[in-house]
C-alpha cells in the first residue's frame, strides 16, 4: 500500500507539472480547433490500444510496465527539444502535438497504475485501501501544480518537462518495486494469493483485440464504458466554458497558466480530504452505486447555477473555479477510487486490456462528442443556458448507469 501511494504520488506530480501547460495550449488552439484536437486524441488512443494489448499479451508485467512508461518519457524528451528550439509554425504544430500527446499519455499512465493495483488487490482489500492509495495521487498533484505555479515564470514552460521526466522515471522504478514485492511469494496468512504470485512473471496472453472483444460481450464493461463516456462528455462542457471564462479574465499566458495551476492545487487539496476520511466511509455506508451518482448530481446542479445569470465578470471566474474544484475533487477523490474497485472482480486480461481501452478511449470519446455538441450550439448562437439544459438528460442517464454498476459490483461476479 505504501509503495502504491509513493508510485501514484510520483506519477501525478510529473503529470500535474505539465497539465497547466496543456490547458494554455488548448486556449491557444481556440474553440474552433479544439474539437479537431480532441478527435485526434480519440483516434490516437484507439490506435494505441491494440499495440499496448499486444505488449500485455506477450510480456510479463515486469517488462511491459517499464516499457510503456519509458516510451512515454522518450516522447516527452522529444517534445522538450521541440518546444525549446522551434519557432513560428513549427512551434505551433509542436504545441498542438504536445496537447494530443499529453491528453493520451496521462490516461495511459494512470490506467496502467490502477491496472496493477486491481491485479494485486482483491475486492475486499480494494474497498478498504484504494481511497488511501489514491491519496498519493492527490499529494503528487498538489506538489506538481504548486511547482508549476511557482516556477513557470522562473524556468519557463519547456524546462518543466525535464522535471516531469525525472519524476515519471522514479514512478517506474517504484512500480517495479511493487511488482517485486508481490512476486516474492505470499506472506503468512495470504495463501489465497498463491495464484497471483505464480503468474507474476508470466505473460497474460490473449489477443491484441481482447479489450474490444471483452467490452462487446460484457454488459458490466459496457456499463463502465458508458459511465466514462458520459463523464468525458460533461467534462468537455465544463472545459469549454472554463476556456472562455479564463480567456476573458486573463490576457497573458503566464497568468492563465497560474489560474489553471491554482485550480489544480485546490482541486487536489479538496480531493485529499475526500480520500483521507470520506470515500471509504461512503462506500461502507451506501455502497458503490449511490457513491458513483454523486458526481453526475453535482454536475447537473452546478450547470444550473452557472447558467442562472447570478454571476458576471470576476464573480463568474470565481464561481467557475469553485465549481471546477469541487467537481474534479468528487471525480478524483470519490468517483475514481470506486471506479477502480469495479475492475477487481474481472480476469487479469480484462484488468489490463479492456480497462486501458475504457480508461483512455471512452473519456476521449465523450470529449469528442462534447466538443462537437458545444461547437454546434455555438454555431446556432446558443449560450450557457442551452448547455445547462443539454446537461440535464445526460446527467439523468449518467445517474442510472452509476446505480446499475453498483448493483453489478455488489454481486461481485462482473456479469
Amino acid at each position: 500500500m505504501l509503495l502504491g501511494i509513493a508510485c501514484y504520488a510520483l506519477l501525478l506530480t510529473g503529470y500535474y507539472i505539465l497539465r497547466p501547460l496543456r490547458e494554455t495550449v488548448g486556449i491557444h488552439a481556440g474553440s474552433e480547433l479544439l474539437p479537431y484536437l480532441m478527435m485526434t486524441v480519440l483516434a490516437t488512443s484507439m490506435v494505441l490500444n491494440p499495440l499496448y494489448s499486444n505488449l500485455v499479451a506477450r510480456m510479463p508485467r515486469s517488462r511491459f510496465i517499464p516499457l510503456v512508461y519509458r516510451g512515454l518519457i522518450g516522447l516527452l524528451l522529444l517534445f522538450y527539444l521541440a518546444l525549446e528550439n522551434l519557432q513560428g509554425t513549427g512551434l505551433v504544430w509542436a504545441s498542438r502535438g504536445f496537447y494530443v500527446f499529453l491528453s493520451v499519455a496521462n490516461l495511459f499512465m494512470v490506467s496502467l497504475f490502477w491496472s496493477l493495483m486491481a491485479d494485486l488487490f482483491d475486492r475486499a482489500r480494494a474497498v478498504r485501501l484504494f481511497a488511501t492509495i489514491a491519496m498519493g495521487g492527490s499529494l503528487g498533484a498538489l506538489l506538481g501544480s504548486s511547482i508549476t505555479g511557482n516556477l513557470v515564470g522562473v524556468l519557463g514552460p519547456a524546462n518543466l518537462v525535464l522535471i516531469s521526466i525525472l519524476l515519471i522515471e522514479a514512478a517506474t522504478r517504484t512500480a517495479l518495486a511493487i511488482h517485486r514485492r508481490f512476486a516474492a511469494g505470499p506472506d503468512s496468512g495470504e495463501a489465497q494469493l498463491d495464484g497471483l504470485h505464480a503468474r507474476a512473471d508470466l505473460a497474460i496472453g490473449g489477443s491484441r483485440w481482447a479489450g474490444f472483444q471483452a467490452i462487446g460481450r460484457s454488459p458490466y464493461l459496457i456499463g463502465i464504458s458508458s459511465y466514462m463516456v458520459l463523464y468525458g462528455l460533461s467534462s468537455t462542457f465544463t472545459y469549454m466554458i472554463q476556456g472562455q471564462v479564463v480567456e476573458r479574465a486573463a490576457s497573458s499566458e503566464e497568468l492563465r497558466t497560474q489560474i489553471f495551476a491554482n485550480i489544480d492545487f485546490w482541486t487536489n487539496a479538496v480531493t485529499f480530504v475526500f480520500q483521507a476520511g470520506v470515500t471509504a466511509r461512503l462506500m461502507k455506508w451506501f455502497g458503490a452505486g449511490p457513491v458513483l451518482v454523486l458526481l453526475p448530481v453535482y454536475t447537473a446542479v452546478g450547470f444550473l447555477l452557472l447558467s442562472s445569470g447570478w454571476f458576471e465578470g470576476a464573480s463568474m471566474l470565481s464561481a467557475l473555479m469553485v465549481f471546477q474544484v469541487f467537481r474534479r475533487a468528487l471525480g478524483y477523490g470519490v468517483s475514481k477510487p470506486v471506479r477502480e474497485m469495479l475492475y477487481t472482480v474481472l480476469p487479469a486480461e480484462e484488468k489490463y486490456k479492456a480497462k486501458n481501452l475504457i480508461d483512455v478511449s471512452m473519456p476521449r470519446a465523450g470529449d469528442a462528442m462534447g466538443a462537437a455538441t458545444t461547437g454546434a450550439m455555438k454555431s446556432l448562437g446558443l449560450g450557457l443556458g442551452a448547455l445547462a439544459l443539454a446537461a440535464m438528460p445526460i446527467s439523468a442517464i449518467w445517474i442510472a448507469v452509476g446505480l446499475g454498476l453498483g448493483v453489478a459490483f455488489k454481486r461481485s461476479d462482473g456479469t
